[in-house]
């Protein structure tokens, strides 16, 4: 069983990789290939959310992915789903890497040192002040 703290992560880290897939899809900008890959890990998460009981959070998100509300509800029906089924857990770690490789989108940082200041974008059309 995981513990709390990794599943919160994990939770977070799943709705903050599904929320830009979810965008492209309602933008219509997501070319073709790009399309049925994300299609296919939305429908591959879809599936698997049906039997934890986050179906209308997962579709609430679909339709509006930027909603502030709408992330904390799935990532808290995500965390319950965790905590009650490690399995599930395991399947979300691995949609987690699946959608991250597919998506084209790998960060890292290393820092170290005292007051150091890191900052990482993705996506296009983004403006740094």
């Amino acid at each position: 069983m995981l513990d709390p703290a990794t599943i919160g992560a994990l939770a977070s880290t799943a709705v903050t990789v599904l929320t830009p897939l979810l965008q492209k899809m309602a933008e219509g900008g997501a070319e073709e290939a790009g399309k049925s890959v994300v299609s296919g890990l939305l429908e591959k998460l879809n599936q698997r959310i049906s039997h934890t009981g986050s179906q209308q959070v997962f579709k609430d998100l679909a339709n509006n992915p930027l909603d502030a509300d709408a992330q904390g509800a799935l990532r808290l029906q995500l965390r319950k789903a965790m905590e009650r089924d490690p399995e599930f857990a395991a399947f979300l770690r691995q949609w987690v890497g699946e959608a991250k490789s597919q998506s084209g989108i790998a960060q890292s940082a290393t820092v170290t040192g005292n007051d150091n200041t890191t900052t990482q974008i993705a996506g296009s059309g983004n403006i740094v002040r």
